[in-house]
């Protein structure tokens, strides 16, 4: 006899093709032979057409995420793992070598702006100390604020790199050991993979919008400083023009690493399949 609770319990994994092979064969059986299950069927379906038509479609991601908690509360009752679709597996590779790419270029991009920002924060440090022993206390503050503001821009990059190399290298790193491990780890790791690079690309949009804050912050404060550096003599009104475009040199410099951050992350969020038609 049919134990209609039971029947009903696994419409929804029915019709979604979430049974196992035994689970659906037995499913399908009890069909057959309950006329009332067959009515129960027929009822939830149109239901559930009915309740989608108006709810917008999941994204990929989404489902990656679901695939993922449906796979782990199976594995903790014993029962067999979910097939995960093969397009949502090519997703997360295709988001994962758009992770990488992104930490990549943001490396190089960010090897010659540091280089710049070193070069700018010496040349800054040394014009500093000849505009105290000229101008005062004032030209000795601007120049100081300078040096600083080029100084955050690149600790805050740096740790961008940092913290977006780790979660690329390490973070992944652990998620492939974890999936030799045994075949629950391994059904789990497309979505973990998945969720690195989201997580990588999140990074480099968060570290971005520091970096560009802390350059424009202190680009506004040696302005500033400038303008009254200058209002001092004419003699080193000609030396903070020239200070000036150093500053200019630091802002690309952290611009043209919080552009790449940005544009890595952009890259991450869009990344698809070759071969998917959108």
């Amino acid at each position: 006899m049919v134990d209609v609770k039971k029947f009903m319990d696994k419409m929804s994994d029915y019709l979604d093709g979430l049974l196992s092979e035994e689970e659906n064969r037995k499913f399908e059986l009890e069909l057959k032979e309950c006329p009332e299950c067959r009515k129960a069927l027929d009822s939830f379906k149109k239901l559930r057409e009915k309740m989608r038509s108006s709810v917008p479609k999941p994204s990929a991601e989404a489902k990656l995420k679901v695939y993922e908690a449906l796979n782990a509360e199976r594995a903790k009752r014993g029962e067999e793992l979910l097939k995960i679709p093969t397009e949502l597996l090519k997703l997360a590779k295709a988001k994962t070598d758009a992770a990488v790419e992104a930490a990549k270029s943001v490396a190089e991009t960010s090897a010659d702006s540091m280089k710049e920002l070193a070069s700018t924060g010496a040349d800054m440090a040394q014009q500093r100390g000849k505009s105290a022993l000229n101008v005062g206390k004032k030209a000795a503050e601007t120049f100081a604020t300078g040096a600083k503001a080029a100084k955050d821009v690149a600790v805050e990059s740096g740790k961008t790199m940092v913290d977006t190399g780790k979660i690329v290298t390490v973070e992944s790193a652990e998620v492939m050991a974890d999936s030799m491990k045994s075949p629950t780890e391994a059904a789990k790791a497309p979505a973990r993979l998945a969720g690195k690079g989201i997580k990588a690309g999140v990074t480099m949009a968060k570290g971005a919008a520091k970096v560009m804050g802390k350059g424009v912050k202190g680009s506004a404060e040696v302005a500033k400083g400038t303008v009254e550096v200058g209002a001092a003599t004419a003699k080193e009104a000609a030396k903070t023009a020239k200070d000036c475009t150093k500053v200019t040199k630091a802002a690309k410099a952290a611009k043209d690493i919080a552009s790449s951050m940005v544009e890595g992350a952009k890259n991450v969020a869009k990344a698809k399949p070759e071969d998917s038609e959108d």
